[in-house]
């Protein structure tokens, strides 16, 4: 690139800081020269402090001239004094203590080859957050990226979020008598009502009509990126991917770095991947190297020029990714015993639960590796799934009509069979290693009990990912009054976040079962019924849609999809002997 010439860049640097400060004429005596900073083709057009008065909804703007970061020119300061080429409007103070406010930014020349290009503000806080001792401010809440210049110089390893100013306009030109203006979220520390701003352009000796690209800032723009899916607890893999666009073409890129404490055992350097011309991809894939628990982490990118090795000060821009943890998917295996222990008599689960129409955008229930969340569902109701003895008052009008049973699961709420509250008769039988239903109570469509006759064929276990089996139960004789078949498939495994104990996540086992009831041989219903069951045995959640007949249907048959009405019932506690 071009090296710029220390007197003519002192000039427009001189020109445009003198032509800046708002109220006030800076006096030459006040500016120092900095060490090398005259010699780049940056600009820097000021640094200020934003004031805010809370009482009366104002701002003003004033500079400051105890950085070292201003330009001894006592000849180009003279006679262009401008007294509102930065201004603060509009400003509003939101909850907490974050200040939306406009930062209007006037040229204060005429002559074309004073036009400036890729202009922004940047704010200039402590860090918030740390990354192998580069210290971060994301004060700015919607920042276009991060940048390591301009900041205190008695405080190194700093980054600063800035506004970038005529974004969607090719090279973003500045040009005399522009006024552009830009909206700003800023995260104030505690009880303060002011920030400090510098004002940042990019500037090399033009003749006015025509502009290098070396006019433009060293440093890439547009960095954006994501970070695949693939970490977990106990170290998984994902891909780093960044995008950037470079004004000097990619072959300036010097070095791509990520940065995570939490993550990674040391910052980790990007490779090339494609790119052209002035766009560029770099990727890598990473680990969990420290086993950090399930969460969301930031981790900062950033990508460095090759000028920054010709000056003092760092020619990088950055921005913050986030990367998800999720805890790693174990085998689930459900036996005999764990659902022995789930229906212990005295047990009982309290359940959220949601009566509507259950979209896919709620939870992707046909994503069959999940993560699934129910947290973010706004549910209607509640649930609760209990286990009671024979012997308790509460089913004894109808326990003598199930010989044999061990205990009754009680059902009140969106569980699934049709009904609102029912009871399963229930005895677990160890020599065949089988869970069978010795048939249900329930008033509102079978007027009372239903008991199960014949040789009754229970529910096999374990239940894993290769489950898959049928069952016929009914009440016997030449003509069955009810009969009910299972259909039960394992349909995937993975991640379930559910609002027990304030939100928990859990390996889980799908289960889909089509349960179609008939009434003296004809149909009565067709139930979907999801469930996922974590590795003890524990009902996590269930989900249900009915196919009523002469109703309009609920499910589709070949997708497996709920398209009208159904009801979901989510564990959010539970009571355990």
């Amino acid at each position: 690139m071009r090296r710029i010439l220390f007197p003519i860049l002192i000039a427009v640097f001189a020109l445009l800081l003198g032509s800046c400060s708002q109220n006030s004429v800076i006096q030459p005596d006040d500016i120092t020269q900095p060490n090398a900073q005259a010699v780049s083709n940056r600009a820097f057009l000021g640094h200020y402090t934003v004031n805010l008065e809370t009482d009366t909804q104002t701002g003003s703007i004033t500079p400051n001239r105890e950085l070292n970061a201003h330009m001894n020119a006592k000849e180009y300061l003279l006679g262009w004094p401008c007294g509102n080429c930065l201004k603060v409007k509009n400003i509003q103070f939101l909850p907490d203590n974050i200040v939306q406010c406009d930062i209007e930014v006037t040229h204060p020349t005429t002559a074309p080859m004073f036009t400036v290009f890729d202009l922004r503000v940047i704010a200039i806080f402590p860090p918030d957050l740390n990354y192998y001792g580069v210290g971060v401010s994301t004060a700015i809440q919607n920042n276009d990226g991060l940048t390591a210049l301009w900041d205190n110089p008695t405080i190194p390893g700093y980054v600063n979020s800035y506004i970038a100013y005529n974004k969607g306009v090719e090279r973003r030109p500045f040009a005399p008598g522009d006024v552009f203006t830009e909206t700003f979220l800023v995260q104030l520390p505690l009880e303060s009502f002011n920030f400090d701003i510098a004002v940042d352009a990019s500037w090399a000796p033009n003749d006015g009509v025509t502009f290098p690209m070396e006019m433009n800032s060293f440093e890439v723009i547009n960095l954006d990126g994501e970070i695949s899916d693939g970490l977990t607890d106990i170290g998984g893999s994902a891909e780093i991917s960044v995008d950037m666009y470079d004004y000097q073409g990619i072959e300036t890129i010097s070095q791509v770095v990520a940065y995570c404490d939490s993550l990674f055992n040391a910052p980790v350097n990007l490779s090339f991947e494609s790119g052209a011309g002035n766009n560029a991809t770099y990727s890598a894939m990473v680990t969990n190297q420290k086993n950090a628990p399930a969460g969301t982490y930031n981790v900062l990118v950033r990508v460095i020029d090759t000028e920054s090795a010709n000056y003092s000060y760092d020619f990088s821009t950055l921005v913050i990714l986030t990367a998800e943890v999720y805890q790693e998917v174990l085998d689930v295996e459900i036996t005999l015993s764990e659902d022995d222990d789930y229906k212990t008599i005295g047990n009982y689960y309290n359940f959220d639960s949601f009566d509507g129409v259950i979209t896919r955008t709620m939870v992707d229930y046909l994503d069959y590796d999940g993560p699934w969340d129910f947290t973010g569902i706004a549910f209607n109701g509640d649930a609760q799934r209990s286990i009671l003895s024979p012997s308790d008052s509460e089913v004894a009008l109808f326990t003598n009509d199930f010989p044999g049973r061990e205990h009754f699961v009680k059902n009140d709420g969106q569980f699934g069979i049709g009904s609102g509250l029912y009871y399963q008769a229930e005895k677990h039988d160890y020599a065949n290693n089988k869970c069978t239903p010795l048939g249900f109570y329930e008033m509102d469509m079978f007027n009372g009990s239903v008991v199960f006759a014949g040789t009754i064929d229970g529910f096999p276990y374990p239940y894993n990912s290769s489950t898959a089996f049928k069952r016929k139960f009914g009440t016997g004789g030449l003509m069955e009054m009810v009969t009910i078949n299972y259909d039960t498939t394992a349909v995937g495994m993975g991640l379930c976040t559910i609002p027990l104990s304030g939100g928990t996540t859990k390996s889980a086992l799908q289960l889909r079962t089509i349960i179609d009831m008939k009434l003296f041989g004809y149909e009565l219903s067709k139930a979907m019924v999801y469930e996922w069951i974590d590795d003890d045995g524990n009902m996590l959640v269930t989900m249900v849609a009915l196919n009523n007949v002469d109703e309009d249907p609920n499910w589709n048959t070949s997708t497996f999809e709920i398209i009208n009405e159904g009801g979901m019932a989510v564990l959010e506690s539970m009571y355990r002997q």
